[in-house]
This record gives C-alpha cells, sequence and structure tokens, in this order.
C-alpha cells in the first residue's frame, strides 16, 4: 500500500500542472501590479469605462492611482465601447474617420520613457497610433499598415523616426516601445524588433490618443501603460508578461 502511494505522490508531482503565469521575479499575477514599478505616469484601462455595448464615451478616466485621463467635448468625435472584446475585457473601437482624444496633461517625450500598448487593427489595412502628439512628426509605437505605401510598424523618438520592417497579424498584440536616453527599442509580444532610421521625429510632447496629424485611427484598444523612465530588462519582462497573462488579455506568450 506504502509503494503504491508512494508512486502516486511522485507522479503527481511529476506531472502536476504549473502555474499559468509566472513573472520573471517570480511573483504571480495576482500579486504584481505595474504600480509596483516606479515612474508610472499614464495609465489607461478600457475596463474602467462605464456603459453598454456600442455606447460612445467622453472620459476615459484614469486608472488607479494616475491621474492623466483621456477625454473628447465633441459628441462626433468620439469611440465606442465594446463589452467583452478581448479575453473577457473590454476595449475602445475607434472608426479611423474622426475618432480621437486629449490627454488631461501632456507628457514629455525629451526624457527617456517606456510605453506599453495592448492593441488590435480592425482590418490588414487600417491605421492604428495609440498614444501621439500634437504634431505628425513624431509618435509613440503604433502599428500602422499603411505609411508611406509600406507596411511597417513605427517608434518616433526625440531625434528620429524608426520603423520595424514588419508588422503583427490582425490580432490582440502587446507593442512596447523605450527611448533609453536616445536610443530607441520596440518589442512585439516580447520579441525584440530592428529599427531602421528614417526622417522625422522630433520633442513634442504626447498629448492625445488614435490621431496623428491628420490621420486617425482604426483600431480596439485595451490598454496603455507609460511610464517616465527607461524600464529594466526585468521591470519591462514583468509588464509584458501581466498584459499577456490568462488572467488578463491572454495574447501569445513569448
Amino acid at each position: 500500500m506504502k509503494t503504491l502511494l508512494l508512486s502516486l505522490l511522485l507522479a503527481w508531482t511529476c506531472y502536476a500542472p504549473t502555474p499559468l503565469f509566472l513573472l520573471q521575479n517570480g511573483a504571480t499575477a495576482a500579486a504584481f501590479s505595474p504600480a509596483d514599478v516606479s515612474g508610472l505616469t499614464i495609465w489607461l484601462v478600457a475596463d474602467d469605462i462605464s456603459g453598454s455595448d456600442g455606447d460612445t464615451f467622453e472620459t476615459w478616466p484614469a486608472h488607479g492611482s494616475t491621474t492623466i485621463s483621456a477625454t473628447q467635448s465633441t459628441v462626433a468625435s468620439r469611440a465606442t465601447i465594446q463589452v467583452s472584446e478581448v479575453n473577457g475585457h473590454r476595449a475602445v473601437l475607434t472608426d479611423g474617420v474622426n475618432d480621437w482624444y486629449d490627454l488631461s496633461s501632456t507628457v514629455s517625450s525629451t526624457a527617456s520613457w517606456t510605453v506599453f500598448v495592448v492593441q488590435k487593427r480592425t482590418s490588414s489595412g487600417a491605421y492604428a497610433v495609440f498614444l501621439s502628439n500634437n504634431n505628425s512628426s513624431a509618435m509613440a509605437p503604433y502599428s500602422p499598415v499603411e505609411w508611406g505605401g509600406a507596411s511597417q510598424t513605427y517608434l518616433g523618438t526625440r531625434t528620429l523616426q524608426r520603423y520595424w520592417s514588419g508588422i503583427p497579424s490582425v490580432d490582440w498584440h502587446v507593442l512596447t516601445g523605450q527611448d533609453d536616453a536616445g536610443t530607441p527599442y520596440l518589442w512585439t509580444d516580447g520579441t525584440s524588433r530592428t529599427l531602421t532610421p528614417q526622417a522625422g521625429g522630433g520633442a513634442y510632447d504626447f498629448a492625445r490618443l488614435f490621431r496623428q496629424g491628420t490621420a486617425y485611427s482604426s483600431q480596439y484598444a485595451a490598454e496603455l501603460i507609460f511610464y517616465n523612465r527607461t524600464l529594466t530588462t526585468t521591470e519591462r519582462q514583468n509588464v509584458e508578461a501581466y498584459l499577456r497573462s490568462p488572467e488578463k488579455y491572454g495574447t501569445p506568450a513569448p
């Protein structure tokens, strides 16, 4: 009998399921919050927007202890809320025509920063920009399809715009951008991408959502997290793992 019990215990130990989600520092999903990382400046979560499926909304409230929200006073330029759009969570849908929002406070792009966006294009030909400034020259990461007739993913910094000659599929993705004292980095779903310099870029403050100059996004957006500093590799991976976990949006693991 003892031999049988020991055999069963050994089998359970070897084949029992491991936790679905583990951060780089060993913390579990329930224990980690992006607020645990210093420098958190903007945190917008679509789950915080009230309303029924298809309703437009005026304000995207700041999440947690952050204070920067996003507002659109013109009814015709408001996006809609989509209920249970991604892994049971809400998302914002923009029409690609005139939907956009102003941030309640601008954020400097001339210092180092790290930004995470959870988004999905509406189609393979859709332009998508989540966080941007009020000038057409520089921007945070986005996943446009058409830019100068090419399918590319761009990252704008204080000095120069860069692009990766590729673009994620039409599905939910986590894009991470970083300006490390003027050196740009881009990750899509945790994978580092090689960036090519291109004309553009400049020291313009981040000030709006879903609009870059006269170009408007056609996308779903679930969450935006912005830090006013360069995150370490472990910090970045922890935030990415948090966003991509089964408890959150369940995007593909690295």
